[in-house]
């Protein structure tokens, strides 16, 4: 799911209306960036390290906007996210809450 190509001489720019994330334990979570660039190489971060897809990491690529997905959080999911593409950064704090009722 997760298509970019490396983009050359241009400006990148990031956008997001939310930068703090509060989701509820084992529901999905999302945050996403919009880019000036559909063909824009990113790439995300949880608390400094870098993040690879996986069973419960999805990576979506839909035009310019870029959205990581976390399917089923948990409290270890909490803390700090980045979107980086270039020298932009955007950073999203995300919190856990507890059991949707």
């Amino acid at each position: 799911m997760w298509c970019l190509s490396l983009a050359t001489c241009s400006v990148i720019a990031v956008f997001s209306v939310q930068k703090e994330v509060k989701a509820t334990l084992f529901q999905k979570a999302s945050m996403s960036c919009e880019l000036v660039d559909d063909n824009t190489e990113v790439k995300r971060y949880k608390d400094g390290k870098l993040l690879s897809p996986s069973r419960a990491v999805c990576m979506e690529s839909k035009g310019k906007i870029r959205q990581l997905v976390l399917d089923s959080v948990e409290r270890k999911d909490a803390g700090e996210y980045v979107c980086e593409v270039g020298s932009e950064k955007l950073a999203f704090k995300v919190q856990i809450t507890g059991v949707r009722s």
